[in-house]
């Protein structure tokens, strides 16, 4: 069960800010979010788990999208209370602000709320999945909301896998996979990227609408560092719909605190 909540402002309104500020990519999470909103993926039977990923991290990216320049954050914190442990990602750029909470073992987002500055509205919207059940087959990922799948592919099972359908539930928020969109997943080899100097050997993941509207949508291109923590290296894609300028996220810095 999903609990899907949005409320919005006039421009000419103070913006209100995230509990905890935070943001990955711009026009909804880390790119990805170009047709559908925040992501979630749920349990599956395509194995999803943690790349020792560190208590602490901070990622700065460059971002461009059609003429205009930017800057995305991402701060990523452990944290345990009583009932879980999870990873909050804060995600901030000019016009998007976001926060994940995500399950520290299996990399599920249980939590997405994401805010939007556009020019003539201020757009929070938020998603917690109160309840979820295995719903893919052997070969898919189900996903509950499209903005921290960035987050979750880090622990995909790079060189033991060369794809994956990533299954949207429910096109209104419920329901069994495979009632919604559907994305496949592409690994087309490693590729060394040479970016500020240094250079990262990567995954280089491609994503696509399958079926009908496969041939109308574009393709995202995702690079992960291939050693663990396996981080986003670059993104190229769309920004937004179809007809929405094309972005491109390049890594700038990237940081790392281990737990005492």
């Amino acid at each position: 069960m999903l609990s899907r909540t949005a409320t919005s402002s006039s421009s000419s309104s103070t913006c209100s800010r995230l509990p905890h500020s935070g943001r990955l990519l711009r026009g909804g999470a880390i790119g990805l979010a170009l047709f559908f909103g925040a992501v979630a993926a749920l349990h599956s039977q395509v194995p999803i788990t943690n790349p020792s990923i560190p208590a602490q991290e901070r990622i700065v990216y460059e971002e461009a999208v059609g003429d205009g320049r930017g800057t995305v954050r991402v701060d990523v914190r452990l944290v345990a209370d009583t009932t879980r442990s999870y990873y909050e990602v804060r995600q901030e750029s000019e016009k998007v602000s976001a926060l994940f909470r995500i399950d520290s073992e299996t990399l599920f987002p249980f939590y997405t709320e994401e805010t939007t500055r556009g020019a003539r509205a201020v757009v929070r919207r938020s998603v917690e999945v109160l309840q979820s059940q295995p719903a893919a087959g052997p070969d898919e990922l189900a996903i509950s909301d499209p903005s921290a799948l960035v987050f979750v592919l880090r622990g995909f099972p790079w060189g033991s896998r060369d794809s994956a359908r990533l299954v949207f539930l429910g096109g209104n928020g419920g329901g069994d996979a495979g009632q919604g969109f559907a994305f496949g997943l592409s690994v087309q080899g490693k590729e060394t990227l040479k970016l500020n100097g240094a250079s990262y050997e990567c995954w280089r993941v491609q994503l696509g609408l399958e079926g009908a509207f496969g041939g109308l949508m574009p393709k995202t291109r995702l690079w992960f560092l291939v050693a663990a923590p396996h981080y986003l290296v670059k993104y190229e894609g769309p920004s937004g719909p179809p007809g929405s300028p094309k972005r491109v996220l390049t890594l700038r810095e990237y940081g790392a605190v281990e737990s005492p």
